[in-house]
């Protein structure tokens, strides 16, 4: 493929002097491109729109040092993901601090029936915008104390998510990247392919453990280590 491209550019240039340069160029984005795919945070922890609770518990206190924010998707299915890494079809995002708050105020339903959620049964408390406002401490996404009972129950992560999340998708430039999470302060970035269905997720971290230099003619890239709180 870089080569492919190599002969269409200097074809459109019509000058051949131009061909080492952009050969180095190819290749340097090429490599960058290789080693961004291997930053992205795979496998996704995902969430379905209608997950149950034991689920969610298990995500929030079992991974503490995870990403904060969860891509939400349909038709999620464990065997096909383990197949083809593909972790079911985009709808939304929902962060950490909202899936804590959900269940310490225990948002559950009682309907078993998922595709009658929304029709047969309601939460048993509704939430407000200051009620996620006011939350969030860390000490607060463990120790739930919840039955059996409730731990068999759903949440409906729908009115809480973000339903328009920014997405990227496998090919997406580093310095896209880059300029998505400075210009917008984002934290969370879903990787996705062409039938929109989650492949990966970046993170401000993920990006920054990476130093890029360029000296003398050659390009290097230094890993940094960075700890948890």
């Amino acid at each position: 493929m870089t080569i492919s491209l190599t002969v269409i550019l200097l074809e459109c240039t019509g000058d051949i002097t131009f061909g080492l340069p952009i050969v180095m160029v190819l290749i340097i984005a090429k490599w960058v491109g290789d080693l961004f795919n291997s930053v992205m945070n795979t496998p996704v922890i995902s969430l379905r729109a209608v997950e149950q609770v034991s689920r969610i518990v298990e995500v929030l206190e079992n991974m503490p040092h995870l990403h904060s924010g969860f891509p939400v998707v349909d038709n999620y299915d464990p065997e096909q993901a383990e197949k083809e890494a593909v972790f079911g079809r985009c709808k939304g995002l929902i962060l950490r601090s909202q899936l804590c708050l959900l269940v310490r105020y225990k948002v559950f339903v009682d309907n078993t029936d998922a595709e009658q959620l929304h029709t047969a049964s309601r939460p048993s408390k509704e939430l407000r915008l200051e009620d996620f406002r006011d939350f969030f401490s860390q000490s607060q996404c463990t120790n739930f104390k919840l039955t059996d009972e409730d731990k068999s129950k759903l949440i409906d992560l729908t009115p809480y998510m973000n339903p328009t999340p920014y997405t990227v998708t496998m090919n997406a430039s580093l310095p896209r990247m880059f300029r998505l999470f400075r210009g917008l302060g984002l934290r969370h970035l879903i990787t996705v392919n062409e039938k929109n269905e989650v492949v990966g997720m970046v993170t401000r971290k993920d990006i920054a453990k990476y130093r890029m230099s360029a000296k003398g003619g050659s390009l290097t890239v230094q890993e940094l280590h960075i700890h948890h709180d």
